[in-house]
């Protein structure tokens, strides 16, 4: 995937939790700039001004105040973003969300979360908006600086209009309302990256700018091509399907409905997939797993609880290499779902309950049939598996630690995972 469309904010570290509200520290000392690097600050500040006039105007917003804006490296990326991740959600929440994806079949079993995605991050970031410190950043050893900034550029101008904290507020807990939001977010700034390239540039001046792209795409993607697919797709598709939903609602209403969804965001990855759902405003139904605290007795806690939506569906049933003529099936007809994963805290054992509902039974049934075919898959038990007609309502997978259950009840498909 190319580089260009993987110029990942911080925002998509950070913007799913809540903030606090902590005593900022006081401002490093400004460091003795020579002639010659005052000179440089100096261009660097004309470049910003002169790119955000028009992406100013591409995107039809107006600058409200002054950009500021850093060029960064790495190393700086990589510190910002531990810095954030612990700020934002702190260690106990991550090990529980990796552990909880993990038994989903995510994540690989004992993934490194944190330093997976800041190596990745180092390797990935050209740039991004802190929504938070109001400031842009780009990375001085990558090429292709101006289309960044120009995608960066039209973060601030949705931060100043929009207000992007208030605006993705505290969904901490809901991965597919935050790639909703992300999606609308990160669609909507590469839309104007692209018309920033195509309406703006000159011939020469945009060959070079598409050189730089492909050099881009040529440096160094060992980190994201070797991350799990959840991982990899959950970085790449909020500008992909993005970008999508962002053209379609231009063609139908100008800037104008672009900056009508700012008001009113996509709730859910359906609504960003299919653009009829957003449009009839065909909310997510909202579901609540049974608590099994009661029935799992002293000693277990609740690890983490969360959302995979129609996006987090798919990728799940992809994990198992199941063809696409099961799996768009499969996760079209999501109507809303919820998960919670528990642990014992002395044993380390694991349970998991997660209810799906769907638009009608038939697309329950064709999620049923396709998960018991991902079992079967994800642990190899084609040959151990008790094979399931295909009116059946519950499968059993039993293995020699755990015993997942999947049961269908009329729009509904419940899974429970537990260890023996």
């Amino acid at each position: 995937m190319p580089r260009l469309l993987v110029i990942l904010s911080l925002l998509l570290v950070a913007c799913a939790a809540p903030r606090a509200q902590k005593a900022k520290p006081a401002p490093p000392p400004k460091p003795t700039l020579s002639p010659e690097q005052k000179a440089a600050r100096a261009r660097r500040r004309e470049q910003v001004d002169r790119i955000a006039k028009v992406v100013a105007r591409v995107r039809r917003l107006a600058l409200k105040r002054p950009l500021s804006v850093g060029w960064i490296g790495a190393d700086d990326v990589k510190k910002r973003a531990r810095q954030a991740i612990e700020r934002e959600l702190g260690a106990e929440w991550i090990a529980g969300y990796a552990a909880a994806y993990s038994r989903l079949g995510l994540l690989p079993e004992g993934y490194d979360y944190v330093e997976e995605l800041l190596a990745i991050l180092g390797e990935q970031v050209a740039g991004f908006y802190d929504s938070e410190a109001k400031q842009l950043f780009v990375r001085h050893d990558m090429p292709a600086d101006e289309i960044v900034l120009a995608h960066e550029i039209g973060h601030a101008l949705q931060d100043q209009h929009f207000d992007l904290e208030k605006m993705q507020g505290d969904i901490k807990e809901n991965d597919d309302r935050n790639f909703a939001v992300t999606a609308l977010i990160e669609g909507d700034a590469t839309l104007v990256m692209e018309r920033y390239i195509s309406e703006t540039l000159d011939f020469w001046k945009g060959l070079k700018l598409i050189g730089s792209a492909f050099r881009m795409a040529a440096m160094d993607n060992q980190k994201l091509d070797a991350a799990p697919l959840f991982i990899k797709e959950g970085m790449i598709r909020p500008y992909m399907d993005g970008w999508a939903l962002a053209k379609k609602l231009r063609a139908m209403g100008g800037q104008a409905a672009i900056d009508r969804a700012f008001a009113r965001p996509p709730a859910s990855s359906e609504q960003v997939l299919h653009l009829g759902k957003y449009l009839a405003q065909e909310a997510p139904v909202k579901v609540t797993p049974p608590d099994l605290l009661p029935t799992l007795g002293r000693g277990w806690k609740v690890l983490h609880e969360n959302t995979l939506g129609e996006f987090g569906v798919s990728i799940l049933l992809r994990t198992a290499r199941l063809g696409a003529g099961t799996i768009g099936p499969a996760s079209r007809g999501w109507g809303g779902d919820r998960f919670r994963a528990y642990r014992h805290h002395k044993t380390g054992r694991m349970a998991l309950i997660w209810v799906t509902a769907w638009d009608r039974t038939k697309d329950a049934r064709e999620f049923f049939d396709a998960y018991r075919a991902y079992l079967i898959k994800r642990f190899d038990a084609g040959e151990t598996a008790t094979p399931a007609p295909e009116t059946s309502t519950v499968y059993r997978l039993k293995l020699k630690t755990r015993t997942i259950t999947a049961t269908l009840k009329n729009d509904r498909v419940t899974i429970r995972d537990e260890d023996q």
